[in-house]
């Protein structure tokens, strides 16, 4: 937070006071006073931007930041610190190219500033997303690791900017690369990333899981789920996590480890849908349709809630009336079963049509 000795001290100082104990709208109460008092004072414009930010008033925050600044003079480091909680802001929202734009003109001030990189390239690879959608172009995402590797080449222990150069790397390998083996170098180039930043930064979760992923796709599964243990060590309640080793477990055969996260999903959250589904389709594993055991049965049985839980919370869930449906015939409930397909195709006609249903949503 930018500080100025030309600002009323005691709303100044009272303001700061009052932020470090969250009390953001009693803050904002003192800047106005310095407002009242001096309309021109640049500072108390960004530190009230600031703490509108820390409340998700975004619109006031960034006509905060969007201020005249008239006639007040400041040395270029603290005009791009200034300027960084604008571009910031801009980046939070979703503005990513307003953003972009943002960060260049900090790094026309300062072009060593590695955070204005890394920050540029976070909002290109979000920009890149945004345009790629599900078609895939790697061309949008090489500028993101240029403004990456710069501010890596310049703060080699930035390990976010290392973080988001894996991120942007697995994005490529999703855009069909040239060849397979293109791919793996890409894969393998992204888990280096995730490896240096973890060295950085042990604790961080979203780094682990991120290399849990990486080596899923260089098909080095034992690994992965270790890795996916790590990051849950560190959030043993992140559902995300959760979800995405459950699955990785069903596709293992593990059904019973499966479960348990979809379990420990359940327990967090009894009315999500991902997880009642996926629990479903993992005891579905247990059921050979031509299998009469009461083993057979009872996981049957269990499934059918799960997908029953699913529709109470989205009767349109097709995927879920049909698995429904399908494990209804197992256990004997015909025309049940028959009322469940034809609703399910009612509203996707395409059901029929596919071989195999995912497991995920």
């Amino acid at each position: 937070m930018v500080q100025y000795k030309d600002v009323p001290d005691y709303y100044f100082k009272k303001a700061l006071a009052l932020e470090k104990l969250g009390k953001y709208e009693e803050a904002i109460e003192c800047y106005d006073k310095i407002l009242g008092i001096d309309p021109h004072a640049l500072s108390a414009y960004h530190n009230k931007g600031v703490a509108l930010e820390k409340l998700g008033k975004h619109e006031e925050a960034a006509k905060c930041f969007d201020k005249e600044k008239p006639k007040e003079k400041i040395n270029p480091e603290k005009e791009a610190e200034i300027k960084h909680d604008e571009c910031h802001e801009l980046l939070e929202s979703g503005k990513y190219w307003e953003a972009v734009e943002c960060f260049d003109k900090i790094l026309e001030i300062d072009p060593n500033n590695a955070s204005a990189f890394h920050n540029k390239g976070a909002a290109l690879l979000g920009h890149a997303m945004d345009v790629s959608g599900y078609e895939g172009d790697e061309d949008l995402f090489w500028p993101a690791i240029e403004c990456f590797d710069r501010a890596i080449e310049i703060n080699p222990n930035d390990s976010g900017a290392l973080f988001n150069k894996g991120r942007a790397l697995q994005e490529i390998a999703q855009c069909e690369p040239d060849s397979p083996m293109q791919e793996q170098r890409i894969h393998e180039e992204a888990l280096e990333c995730f490896d240096k930043a973890i060295k950085i930064d042990p604790d961080d979760a979203r780094a682990n899981f991120a290399k849990a992923l990486a080596l899923k796709d260089l098909h080095r599964i034992d690994e992965s789920i270790k890795c996916m243990d790590d990051a849950l060590k560190i959030e043993p309640d992140n559902v995300m996590f959760l979800d995405f080793k459950g699955l990785t477990l069903t596709e293992l055969g593990k059904l019973t480890e499966s479960i348990e996260c979809f379990d420990k999903i359940l327990e967090i959250n009894p009315n999500d849908v991902r997880a009642l589904y996926n629990k479903g389709t993992s005891l579905l594993e247990h059921v050979n349709p031509y299998d009469g055991s009461s083993y057979a049965k009872s996981k049957a049985e269990e499934a059918i809630e799960c997908f029953e839980k699913v529709l109470e919370i989205d009767p349109k869930h097709a995927r879920a009336l049909y698995n429904k449906g399908t494990t209804c015939i197992v256990v004997g409930r015909t025309e049940e079963a028959v009322t469940c397909l034809d609703k399910a195709v009612e509203i996707d006609p395409t059901l029929p049509e596919r071989n195999q249903l995912p497991k995920d949503e």
